[in-house]
């Protein structure tokens, strides 16, 4: 990614911890002339966030039956991206950096996403916060499915009750019999829907037994540690209120 103000350039480079500015108003080195031409890599330093990249993106390119040069050809046929089987190889291997619009396309790419694409998991520490992550939103997908299903079931048990009611009406009519045999088939779908409903409500709410140190702990003492905050939080304003409203208050519970 380039951005341009006056007469500088700045390049930004992920997984580099410098900047290469390049201005056209700076004087050569005296020391040579080629030590000022710009490095088009940006420098081969690019730091444990592009060590993490690189790894990823192989990992992903082989996984897709990708050669080098296969991905480097889409990247030039979708973004336009100067890419060739040298410039993969390099990239790969964390000696050359990568700017934004050439992650978000190599994410794209290889099917997957930045967030993922860098997430490490070089180490204990790093790999069970993202796993923590991913069971925390497990367990809200978890949620989400239940409250869904509960929903659908309570449309089913309405349209059960219908078509009970409309069976009693048209008990007298000269057509009650085959009404009958009607309703008897769509009540039969709706009990089999709910019972299947049932079947899934009762899978995806049992939950999994708690390891000591393990992740599920540590999701449910960040969930209920959030709730016991947020307690405390609500019962701190509720004091100051009172005590604000009712200085005396205040005044007799303050010691001696």
């Amino acid at each position: 990614m380039i951005m341009r103000c006056g007469r500088t350039a700045v390049k930004h480079h992920i997984g580099n911890a410098t900047q290469c500015c390049y201005s056209s108003g700076m004087r050569a080195p005296a020391s040579s002339a080629k030590s000022s031409r710009p490095d088009p890599d940006g420098g081969a330093d690019v730091g444990p966030l592009g060590q993490t990249f690189a790894r990823e993106v192989r990992r992903l390119r082989e996984l897709r039956g990708l050669s080098q040069t296969d991905l480097a050809a889409q990247l030039r046929d979708r973004y336009g991206l100067k890419f060739h089987q040298a410039t993969i190889d390099r990239l790969e291997k964390g000696s050359r950096p990568c700017r934004l619009d050439e992650v978000y396309a190599l994410a794209e790419v290889l099917g997957s996403t930045v967030d993922d694409m860098l997430a490490d998991w070089s180490s204990a520490d790093t790999a069970f916060r993202e796993l923590t992550s991913i069971a925390r939103r497990a367990g809200e997908t978890e949620y989400r499915i239940a409250m869904g299903l509960q929903q659908e079931l309570a449309a089913i048990d309405g349209d059960r009750e219908r078509v009970v009611a409309g069976l009693a009406r048209s008990r007298d009519s000269a057509d009650s019999d085959q009404v009958q045999a009607w309703a008897e088939e769509v009540l039969e779908l709706l009990n089999a829907l709910s019972a299947g409903a049932q079947r899934i409500l009762e899978g995806i709410t049992a939950h999994v037994p708690l390891r000591p140190g393990g992740v599920m702990e540590e999701v449910n003492r960040q969930y209920f540690g959030g709730i016991l905050a947020a307690h405390e939080a609500a019962v701190a304003a509720r004091r100051a209120q009172a005590e604000a409203a009712d200085p005396q208050a205040r005044t007799d519970a303050e010691p001696g």
